[in-house]
């Protein structure tokens, strides 16, 4: 997989992750974040605003109990790369990928995901409902 430094120049200040509630409370005291993916992949999935709400239909649609965690990119410990995802790697789209566990200070908002009655996401949060669970 190729990683893209020169896009991680241009990294937006804040990225996103989708998380189930529990796991998030689970992991918050320790300080730190790790996703399944980080063992089973090397890194952690977060999404850019403009990705988000693609992302939660694709992967969570129907899914209760989750939350978006809202990433204040400059105070994460771990490197970002921006990266085409693994299933089309010759796509132009480049999602933030976080290498090593979050650290819960870059966390600056915790936000419900909350469904429609079919199972679909039709808003989320972002830089504009910095709102704490």
């Amino acid at each position: 997989m190729e990683h893209s430094r020169s896009a991680e120049a241009a990294a937006p200040h804040t990225i996103f992750h989708i998380v189930r509630r529990k796991e998030w409370a689970q992991a918050a005291p320790a300080g730190y974040y790790l996703a399944p993916s980080l063992d089973a992949e090397g890194f952690i999935h977060c999404s850019t605003a403009a990705q988000l709400l693609a992302v939660a239909n694709r992967f969570y649609r129907g899914q209760p109990d989750l939350v978006v965690l809202t990433i204040a990119a400059d105070r994460v410990t771990a490197p970002i790369v921006y990266e085409a995802p693994a299933e089309e790697p010759a796509s132009a789209e480049r999602f933030p990928h976080l290498y090593g566990p979050l650290n819960v200070d870059a966390v600056v908002a915790v936000t419900p995901l909350l469904p429609a009655a079919d199972g679909s996401f039709t808003t989320v949060p972002g830089p504009s409902t910095p709102d704490r669970c």
